[in-house]
């Protein structure tokens, strides 16, 4: 069958096909060879249904328009169709490949949702012990319910098992020292340079969390939302020491440069938030909380 009787049979047709400037994310599950070397089926799937799920159905940004905190903010009020059309993902196996077009009056909103929704991806797929490594470019790319083609792809790949080499997903260089990204990359919260690469960083997104509303994260009714902090701290924790045990270079390796980030993020949330559970722990007997306030420095 040719080219031209596959469109014939498909309905699809090639002839208005374009590359065009996408904002362009892969983001993959790190270690995942491993995972499913110690895993059923089951635990598999469930992590693929959580990553798939997080990074493709709903972007975080129409997941908070809908939800009781975006009643008194107006950004999130209504969620513009035309910024959801300008959204693609394709998914396979253990990675995703996110696109948003590129044009000039959404290009800022897109970017934040872009990075607040694999934000929101790391945090939910931390809690299977689970992390993520990926890169973000702004390339041609051509990008449809059937096909992800083009240089955006390459960069972006090049970028996340290349470039990233660590837990983390990374912002392309290239852009992120030219205008408007490099005020894109400042003014976001979950975003953090190290060592001249712009990056989700969960561990200064903890710091930075924390510093921010060390005041309200204090009182009595978000003691939910604190306890999250030290599960999040207890996943990490877990993930670095049976790293670190494995014994395994190149897992060590990653490892290791987790370690110092981690103790400076948990050092943090103790010393400003404390650990007292007692309104919802008033005996102090829930092993779900001694188990959270058992949580320590690494000392390698």
């Amino acid at each position: 069958m040719n080219i031209a009787d596959e469109e014939e049979y498909t309905g699809f047709t090639f002839k208005d096909a374009a590359y065009e400037y996408r904002l362009v994310a892969f983001v993959d599950l790190l270690g995942f060879v491993k995972y499913l070397e110690e895993r059923d089926l089951k635990n598999v799937l469930d992590v693929l249904e959580t990553f798939h799920k997080d990074m493709s159905k709903e972007s975080f940004h129409e997941r908070f328009a809908k939800s009781k905190y975006a009643v008194q903010n107006d950004d999130f009020k209504v969620i513009d169709p035309v910024r959801l059309q300008d959204r693609r993902v394709t998914v396979f196996s253990d990675l995703v490949v996110i696109s948003y077009r590129g044009t000039k009056e959404y290009l800022e909103w897109n970017f934040k949702e872009l990075i607040d929704t694999i934000h929101e991806a790391q945090n939910m797929i931390l809690s299977k012990g689970v992390l993520l490594r990926g890169g973000i470019t702004y390339e041609k790319l051509y990008h449809n319910e059937r096909y992800c083609v083009g240089p955006g792809l390459v960069r972006a790949y090049y970028l996340e098992s290349k470039v990233a080499n660590f837990p983390r997903i990374i912002i392309d260089p290239e852009i992120s020292r030219k205008s408007p990204f490099n005020k894109f990359c400042s003014d976001h919260i979950n975003l953090h340079e190290q060592d001249g690469i712009w990056a989700t960083n969960e561990f200064e997104a903890i710091k930075q969390l924390v510093e921010v509303n060390e005041q309200d994260l204090k009182s009595p009714e978000l003691h939910e939302f604190r306890a999250n902090m030290y599960i999040k701290l207890k996943s990490l924790n877990e993930i670095i020491e049976n790293g670190i045990a494995s014994g395994v270079d190149k897992v060590v390796e990653k490892m290791s440069w987790m370690v110092p980030q981690y103790n400076e993020a948990l050092v943090k949330v103790t010393s400003t938030l404390g650990n007292d559970f007692s309104i919802v722990d008033p005996k102090g007997e829930d092993e779900f909380y001694k188990t959270l306030l058992a949580v320590k420095k690494i000392e390698i």
